[in-house]
């Protein structure tokens, strides 16, 4: 996998066994690259490339970018969607469908009870067991001791339910300690995950680390 962009000479490419880091310290490219990132991620026209075996592939469905670490909420709405599929998937399996249909009778029989008080003729014609789920405001735990933790158990559950992607974090290691932040993208490599680090400024090496630095002078390094 490679990320392209017009303002950067060099290619950001993805290796097994390592992840990749762009130090910029040029605020107006820094601000640049992001904004082309967001709206990609909303559907528009950008000039970053994103490539998996040098065919170009869309920013939108195989890219993640999180900018802000502190508010970060794992319950995305397209994660959350694809877990109420997989759910409703479920619950019409042969291994649930009788407990399912069960379940649906016994909700249209109290309905109809109900409506009985009012002297009610009423149909129930929408009632499923996707919108059962739905109305049940199904959410993630998210009650971690870290916000790694977080960040850890979403790339999992986007990757389950969503499919593989690459992980972008700006500034990620304003946050976190050096050991923090390794043992982080340690597990990523090590789950074959993508992880692109976005950073300001400079901080030590990590292992496994593949890095570029694009000066406040746009010099590459």
């Amino acid at each position: 996998m490679k990320l392209v962009s017009s303002c950067i000479h060099q290619p950001i490419e993805f290796t097994d066994g390592y992840f990749s880091s762009i130090v910029i310290e040029n605020p107006k490219l820094l601000y640049a690259l992001i904004s082309d990132l967001k709206n990609q991620l909303q559907g528009m026209e950008g000039t970053l490339v994103l490539s998996e075996h040098n065919q170009p592939i869309s920013i939108d469905k195989n890219l993640e970018l999180i900018t802000d670490i502190v508010n970060f909420d794992i319950n995305t709405k397209m994660l959350l969607t694809k877990i109420l599929s997989a759910l409703e998937k479920e619950a019409i399996s042969e291994n649930y469908i009788d407990e399912t249909n069960m379940l649906l009778a016994q909700i249209e029989r109290y309905i109809f009870k109900i409506a009985d008080n009012f002297d009610l003729e009423i149909e129930c014609d929408k009632i499923s067991i996707g919108s059962v789920l739905k109305s049940a405001g199904i959410l993630i735990e998210s009650d971690f001791d870290s916000p790694l933790d977080v960040l850890y158990s979403y790339i999992k559950l986007v990757n389950k339910y969503i499919g593989k992607k690459l992980f972008v974090f700006l500034n990620l290691r304003s946050f976190f300690s050096d050991e923090d932040v390794q043992a982080f993208v340690n597990m990523e490599i090590g789950h074959d995950n993508k992880i692109l680090l976005l950073d300001n400024k400079a901080y030590p090496l990590l292992n496994n680390e593949k890095r570029l630095i694009i000066d406040a002078d746009l010099c590459e390094i």
